[in-house]
């Protein structure tokens, strides 16, 4: 396996290295899952490099907390958009309902002065 960060070898020393991502992923949440050219993820990399444990999940919870508010976020849009769609569904029926009324109307008067006429 070609590793991406290191040789296999290479000894994790814990401390800096964790507070950084951990940083890094309070800066910028919102990229964690975005994907480089290569089409890898920050926690794509972890994984395929072995990076410790304490990274990879640093990256998986965080990447999970995007993808949930990614979802809400979307429920939230269909939800205005059926809001929307509903709103505007009932002002079309209130307005064919008005225009039948009076179309109705007019002709029943129309019936009513030609018959009387």
């Amino acid at each position: 396996m070609e590793y991406l960060f290191g040789p296999a070898d290479a000894t994790y020393y814990p401390g800096p290295r964790i507070e950084i991502v951990k940083s890094l992923i309070l800066a910028a949440p919102r990229m964690i899952n975005h994907e480089d050219d290569d089409q890898y993820n920050a926690l794509e990399f972890a994984v395929l490099s072995e990076a410790h444990e304490d990274i990879t999940e640093a990256l998986q919870n965080a990447s999970q907390r995007e993808w949930d508010r990614i979802k809400k976020s979307q429920a939230s849009s269909i939800n205005r958009n059926l809001s929307k769609d509903s709103l505007l569904s009932s002002i079309i029926t209130a307005t064919v309902k008005m225009e039948n009324c009076c179309e109705s109307t007019i002709s029943s008067g129309i019936l009513t002065t030609i018959s009387s006429g």
